[in-house]
């Protein structure tokens, strides 16, 4: 009985001993302290009994030095007794077994936290960084903007990429990229976002393919931001995140526990700082815009990069002053009068947005901040109205925008159709024609409530377009109203990779058809791809084409997460309400037969009743159509010496046609 007690006692005691070896660097050496202890005490009890007379202490002290030196057991040798000699040597074996388990516990002590790093699991020590959870076929757009955007940032610039893929991997796609960092893990779980250092983030991207990610990261991190005393508050970082159902729209607010349209309670202020996207939505109008006017949706597309000229709200000049001191009172075209490196075209008052203003009735008020289009932030010039050179003869032509009957060919249906049909419904000539080939089963409620612009949709079921597509390319051309748009988009029921792969091969022979039959410059296409290289290489064979993806929608959301009030700015620009881009020709401004410069076309522009119009508009840049022989060139908020050169065309109707003034007005 007493044998099997002990037993149990000496099992419990290592059980013990492997519990605190197990529990990790700190809890090893305590261990290994505490056994130390326990043999100096034993031991130097022992030694100062039988060898020192009694005196423990010194026993204990004898023992420690033995422990910690095997010199001391030479300096012994042929000075005391065996007996003594033999304890002492069995005691410094003991400490040379300790001290090797003490390196090797350091040592695995930093192969760990080495491991730790290389894995990134290492806590982010910021404030004021951004952070991006998951990883996307859109996480390069969306680094290349972050990347982008820094460049003039003048607080943290650290980038933190989180998702549950290795480090390494995640590291293998970037080389080279300043202030990046990847740490690995689940980012709906609170650990892996505490070793983020979310709740001290500036912005938070949540970017993940599957909606139900997106939900999941989102109802994770509000969680942990509840916990951090990091939500609905000033600390409260900009949360943004792209959604590609609509349906799952409602269910990421309500993870967000933002404002829905039932409840009753008050809005709180900081759920602006939550904004959820809805992809598609923004593809159709971007869809729309390229189908109202050919070569629009590069302007859009190029506002949307931070590569070139982007939107800014301020309320600060470059020199340091409020915009209240210098501005106040003064009309748009007056502001525009001092601005040398960018272009003011509306204000941000309060939680409204203001877009290209009257002149007589708008005056910049104190607390406004101002939007406007420049190279970089910062860059709002103040003082007397700057003496602009001005070279040019107004043009006695008039240009009045007119809506035209629309021939549309729609190749696929999914969620984009229905909202680019109630857009462009909004420009169409009525009589226009809509013919849609699709493998889908399409319901006629989606598009039934659009008005009599559009004669008549026609949905034709087809499971394969392409043994007749050239057939239907020439039926559609030999009609009354000439083929003007085609519109090529995934089916529903396809994925992004099949998707792609029904569609590059339709766009590749709808582009060698049009060249054929030279309809190129009379027919714009425009065709939805979903993976970023598919975007990046068909854009790269033909300029003429737009491309419409995910890249684009990555891009905005870049700008909404550094600003969430351009928000309202871009629906604004895509929307059919309000103010968008206009492209509109040279010579209803000026004459073109005499040498002009870029400020004299701003002061007719902004000379209502020179030009005997009703309606304000603000000249932003020029751009030039691509062709066979080079690409599309566009120039948004040109610089002083281009706004003072003086144009040089060749004036032949070919090469003119491609000229075209970019305008942000009504109509």
């Amino acid at each position: 009985m007493k044998k099997n007690e002990g037993k149990k006692k000496v099992s419990w005691l290592r059980y013990k001993l492997d519990q605190a070896f197990a529990g990790g660097t700190a809890s090893q050496l305590i261990a290994l302290l505490v056994v130390i202890a326990i043999i100096v005490v034993a031991v130097g009890f022992l030694v100062g009994i039988f060898f020192e007379d009694g005196n423990a202490v010194y026993g204990m002290a004898l023992t420690l030095k033995h422990l910690s030196s095997t010199s001391a057991l030479i300096s012994d040798f042929g000075n005391v007794t065996s007996a003594y000699f033999f304890v002492m040597l069995i005691v410094s074996l003991v400490g040379i077994g300790f001290y090797g388990t003490f390196i090797g516990i350091i040592t695995s002590f930093i192969r760990d936290y080495m491991h730790d790093l290389s894995k990134g699991h290492s806590k982010i020590i910021e404030e004021g960084h951004v952070v991006v959870l998951g990883f996307s076929g859109d996480i390069k757009t969306i680094i290349e903007e972050l990347t982008e955007s820094n460049e003039n940032w003048a607080g943290n610039k650290t980038i933190v990429v989180v998702d549950s893929k290795e480090k390494e991997k995640m590291e293998d796609s970037f080389k080279n990229v300043p202030h990046l960092l990847f740490r690995s893990g689940d980012p709906s779980n609170e650990k892996t976002l505490s070793i983020a250092s979310v709740e001290k983030a500036r912005t938070i991207i949540i970017d993940n393919d599957d909606d139900f990610d997106v939900i999941r990261n989102m109802l994770a991190l509000i969680t942990y931001l509840k916990k951090c005393d990091a939500y609905m508050n000033e600390k409260m970082p900009v949360i943004t995140v792209l959604m590609h159902d609509k349906t799952s729209i409602s269910s990421a607010k309500i993870a967000a526990g933002i404002h829905h349209d039932f409840d009753n309670d008050e809005k709180n202020p900081y759920e602006d700082n939550i904004k959820i996207l809805y992809v598609d939505d923004i593809l159709a109008h971007l869809f729309a815009q390229a189908c109202r006017q050919p070569a629009l949706s590069w302007v859009i597309s190029e506002i949307c990069d931070y590569g070139g000229a982007e939107l800014y709200i301020e309320d600060t000049a470059s020199d340091g002053k409020s915009l209240d001191e210098v501005f106040v009172g003064k009309s748009l075209v007056d502001i525009n009068g001092t601005l040398e490196k960018s272009i003011a075209i509306g204000v941000q008052r309060n939680q409204d947005v203001i877009l290209n203003p009257d002149p007589n009735e708008f005056k910049f008020e104190k607390g406004d901040k101002l939007i406007h289009i420049a190279e970089d932030d910062n860059q709002i010039t103040t003082g007397t109205d700057v003496e602009k050179k001005k070279i040019g003869t107004p043009s006695k032509l008039t240009f009045e925008a007119k809506n035209d009957k629309f021939h549309f060919l729609v190749l696929g249906w999914n969620g984009t159709i229905p909202i680019i049909m109630n857009e462009i419904n909004t420009y169409c000539k009525k009589g226009s024609i809509v013919k849609i080939f699709t493998n889908s089963t399409i319901n006629p409620d989606s598009y039934e409530n659009i008005d009599a612009s559009i004669d008549h949709i026609d949905p034709y079921k087809w499971d394969n377009i392409m043994p007749y597509l050239e057939e239907n390319l020439l039926n559609c051309n030999n009609t009354e109203i000439k083929l003007t748009n085609i519109i090529i988009v995934g089916e529903y029921n396809l994925n992004g990779i099949d998707a792609d792969k029904r569609e590059v091969p339709i766009l590749l022979h709808i582009r060698e058809y049009l060249k054929d039959k030279k309809l190129e410059q009379q027919v714009t296409v425009t065709a939805e791809m979903n993976l970023p290289i598919d975007q990046y290489l068909l854009t790269q064979a033909n300029s003429n084409d737009f491309i419409v993806g995910s890249q684009i929608a990555s891009r905005i959301l870049v700008q909404i997460s550094n600003n969430p009030k351009l928000q309202s700015v871009f629906m604004e620009l895509l929307s059919d309400e309000g103010s968008e881009f206009y492209l509109k020709p040279f010579d209803g401004y000026v004459d073109i037969t005499q040498p002009f410069n870029f400020n004299f076309i701003q002061n007719v522009a902004n000379d209502r009743i020179n030009l005997g119009r009703d309606k304000q508009e603000i000249a932003v840049g020029w751009m030039r159509k691509g062709d066979a022989k080079s690409n599309t060139i566009i120039h948004l908020n040109p610089s002083k010496s281009e706004r003072e050169e003086v144009f040089k065309f060749v004036f032949d109707d070919d090469t003119f046609a491609n000229y075209r003034l970019i305008f942000l007005a009504n109509d």
